[in-house]
């Protein structure tokens, strides 16, 4: 929320005063994927209890809760697979440096993504919490991998990865 792919919430105690009725107000619809549903929960819970500061009603959907993986399971496959594409047709996303489903959708889409930091071992969260990714390119999938052999290799040539331009 801080760097804005999302609508701003309002926290004060202060009611927003909005020159429009409900019918005339923008409707944001927000995509969840995830194995399990606390994010969707969380996100939903916030949106209801804070009006957004420019009067939007916002909507949280998150299609499947799994729970978890369930390979070789072709209903859990298609249902990946639908979300996928789903989130393809986003107008943003946010997703992790190591999502699958992001990496697809940011693919299937050409969408220029939002990355979001893990927070660190110490539960510490890193500041900004997320940054725009340098390019619609999607990254290699595992840069950590990807960093070491290049490091063994010693080839001079950088990439994207070792540059810095690829989050």
């Amino acid at each position: 929320m801080k760097e804005n792919p999302l609508p701003q919430i309002n926290r004060s105690s202060e009611p927003i005063i909005l020159n429009q009725s409900a019918k005339q107000r923008k409707t944001i619809a927000i995509l969840i994927t995830s194995l399990s549903p606390e994010y969707s929960e969380e996100f939903r819970k916030m949106y209801r209890e804070n009006p957004t500061v420019t009067g939007e009603i916002v909507n949280v959907y998150q299609p499947s809760q799994e729970e978890y993986q369930q390979s070789e399971n072709l209903l859990h496959e298609r249902k990946a697979l639908e979300e996928m594409y789903l989130l393809s047709l986003s107008d943003k996303l946010v997703t992790s440096r190591r999502s699958t489903f992001g990496y697809v959708a940011q693919g299937l889409g050409g969408l220029k993504p939002w990355i979001i930091y893990k927070i660190d071992q110490n539960r510490i969260a890193h500041n900004p919490p997320c940054v725009r990714a340098a390019s619609l390119e999607p990254c290699f999938h595992s840069p950590l991998t990807m960093i070491a052999k290049r490091k063994r290799q010693q080839t001079p040539a950088k990439s994207f990865l070792t540059s810095g331009k690829c989050l």
